[in-house]
């Protein structure tokens, strides 16, 4: 027994002195150094490779070890050290990191030369970055992370008003007394414009009146065309049409036609509208929110109506809608919804110099008895006062957007020189004009 003791106890011993030591890469590694920072600490570094170096110490792979030297890399750049570089070497018994953190530059402001079409202030609000320091106050520190992100934003500004052609930067850097000022050499080209807009497959224009020729030609322009032709479709209740969009363009004119192809399909009527997920609430209640019928055009409009009346009902925390095809021209409305937590109870508690001791408790039901009205009920009892109140909201009785209610109530209190008992009854309407 003994014997088996010391076993036991030295074993133990053991794993203590393993557990202290650091964990060993495969090939023998067992320490991780930082060398040539001077103003960023090792701590920052290795919080910045945290997860690399610790997929080093399990795997001993060369990748994360390198992967760890671009994380500090990266940290290094936002904070103001655009030159640094880090390398890693693997020597008999550690890693070891080499930093080289070069300058740390502060930003003092953009130049954008070549700027004729565009507003040259508005593209220079681009290259505004947030301070260093604590509630807005430090110096802005140079990242080319952000200054290579403003320079996009300022090639989609320029691509969204039809220069396609537009080329931004490489910027330059210029070191002055107040920090570095970034120089961004802009080529606009030619601004591209629409010269006409074609349907094909349908003899109607489902743009309107207002066709976009003479404006600008974007990269998306026949995406977004394509979109306007495909919801005026499904408002005009071809909910399956599809509409696919392309651009020709003649670059001696700088002009572009955009072509819409569109597969109409057949005008869909309802057949019935189903609901799935429901537990408490009436099906009653919801059919009444959507205003679709059998034999109605199926409209998106009328869907998201739909849509959204269920969601105001505060009965449920999720509503999807699907039109489901069910023979040529027909088709269900399908609800899949979530119900949501429709009861409320407050509780209060506290003390007053005259009702002494006092309770409140106010219970809320946003879906009455599946109904979608409103149920309200509190109660106060104190030393010296007691009072009820019970009231009932409707919110679609005279109207999606008219409200009534009716509230009544018992109140008994005690004064210093007399008591009173008081009981009520309130109805009231509101009605919402704007949304």
């Amino acid at each position: 027994m003994t014997r088996g003791l010391l076993v036991g106890l030295a074993m133990l011993a053991l794993l203590g002195c393993q557990s202290k030591l650091p964990i060993r890469g495969p090939d023998g590694v067992v320490d991780i150094r930082i060398e040539g920072n001077a103003r960023v600490s090792d701590g920052d570094l290795r919080d910045a490779a945290e997860r690399e170096l610790l997929l080093w110490r399990r795997h001993g792979r060369a990748a994360d070890a390198d992967d760890a030297a671009y994380a500090m890399q990266t940290y290094l750049f936002d904070e103001g050290y655009p030159d640094a570089t880090v390398h890693f070497e693997e020597a008999a018994d550690s890693l070891v990191f080499r930093v080289e953190e070069g300058a740390r530059l502060r930003y003092a402001g953009a130049r954008l030369e070549g700027v004729t079409q565009l507003d040259p202030v508005m593209l220079e609000r681009f290259f505004t970055f947030e301070k260093d320091g604590i509630l807005g106050f430090g110096d802005v520190l140079y990242s080319e992370e952000d200054v290579q992100a403003a320079e996009s934003r300022v090639e989609h500004a320029y691509l969204i008003e039809g220069f396609r052609d537009v080329e931004v930067g490489p910027h330059v850097r210029e070191r002055g007394v107040c920090g570095v000022t970034v120089v961004v050499p802009i080529d606009e080209g030619r601004r591209y414009t629409i010269a006409d807009v074609r349907i094909e497959g349908s003899d109607r224009c489902w743009l309107g009146s207002e066709l976009p020729v003479g404006r600008p030609l974007a990269p998306r322009s026949g995406v977004v065309l394509a979109a306007r032709v495909r919801r005026a479709l499904h408002e005009a209740g071809y909910v399956f049409a599809k509409v696919a969009s392309r651009i020709e363009i003649d670059s001696e004119t700088a002009t572009g036609v955009v072509t819409l192809v569109v597969d109409q399909g057949e005008l869909v009527r309802l057949r019935c509208v189903h609901f799935r997920g429901q537990c408490k609430t009436r099906e009653w209640f919801m059919r009444r929110r959507v205003p679709l019928g059998f034999g109605d055009v199926v409209r998106h409009r009328c869907v998201e109506r739909g849509v959204s009346d269920l969601y105001r009902s505060r009965a449920f925390q999720s509503v999807d809608a699907k039109i489901e095809p069910v023979g040529p021209g027909t088709a269900d409305l399908v609800f899949d919804v979530e119900e949501g937590l429709s009861k409320e109870l407050d509780l209060e508690v506290g003390w007053g110099t005259w009702e002494l001791a006092r309770a409140k408790a106010i219970y809320k039901d946003y879906n009455l008895l599946g109904t979608g009205r409103i149920l309200r009920a509190a109660g106060l009892a104190a030393v010296r006062a007691q009072a009820a109140t019970l009231g009932i909201e409707d919110r679609w009785l005279l109207g999606r957007d008219t409200r009534l209610w009716v509230e009544g109530g018992v109140v008994h209190r005690e004064e210093p020189v007399y008591s009173f008992t008081t009981t009520g009854l309130h109805a009231g309407v509101a009605r919402r004009f704007t949304r």
